[in-house]
């Protein structure tokens, strides 16, 4: 990355991820994990439980006392959709990049990083995304 961009984003995550969940309890550890395991550290997470009728809320609290300071909970009393927490995201992540993870995916370890430093790369850039399986 750009030296400047490590000293104007020092204090703030430069990438915000968020993983949407509705009745994925199952997978939700592995995807969250999978954001704590990345070789990229300057990232920040939002578990979104979108009223799920599962134990996602009771696993994402836990997930988020993991690392409190990274991690933040959202949790919908109503569903509220792709699209609507995408915007609800957009208002609240601190990252100069977004990224959505969908709770049944994960990352691999150089996910953000990959993607971080190609964007740091080339301001003319808007969007990348990664290869998946």
């Amino acid at each position: 990355m750009k030296p400047e961009s490590n000293k104007i984003y020092r204090d703030a995550p430069l990438v915000s991820v968020y993983i949407p969940s509705r009745n994925y309890a199952h997978y939700l550890t592995q995807s969250v994990e999978s954001v704590q395991n990345q070789l990229y550290p300057n990232w920040e997470l939002f578990i979104v439980d979108d009223a799920s009728d599962d134990a996602t809320a009771v696993i994402a609290e836990n997930l988020r006392k993991r690392d409190p300071g990274r991690i933040k909970v959202i949790l919908n009393k109503s569903p509220m959709g792709l699209q609507r927490i995408a915007n609800k995201i957009l208002h609240q992540a601190h990252g100069r990049y977004i990224v959505r993870l969908d709770a049944d995916d994960w990352f691999e370890e150089s996910a953000l990083l990959v993607m971080a430093a190609k964007l740091e790369s080339d301001s003319k850039l808007g969007l990348v995304y990664g290869h998946y399986f």
